[in-house]
């Protein structure tokens, strides 16, 4: 239901993004279970994966909140990789 891949503006040392394959403009649009589900799945297994389990998961929803790209896309940040 999700891919996962790294931001090519990284804010952090670990900074991916984590997308779902339904459109959806953001994140408070999102209504499918099956979609949350899948998105939350793959947020938690690139979380598990790719940091020392300390990490910051970051939605922006509207401009105003600094969203640019208007597509669901949640940012799964951490300063210490796991070795």
């Amino acid at each position: 239901h999700a891919v996962a891949f790294l931001d090519i503006n990284p804010q952090a040392k670990v900074h991916i993004l984590v997308v779902p394959r339904q459109h959806t403009e953001n994140v408070s649009m999102l209504e499918s279970a099956e979609v949350l589900t899948g998105l939350f799945d793959l947020i938690r297994q690139v979380a598990s994966e790719k940091t020392d389990g300390q990490f910051r998961l970051q939605f922006n929803t509207g401009a105003a909140a600094g969203q640019s790209v208007f597509h669901v896309h949640g940012h799964v940040m951490s300063a210490t990789p796991k070795v």
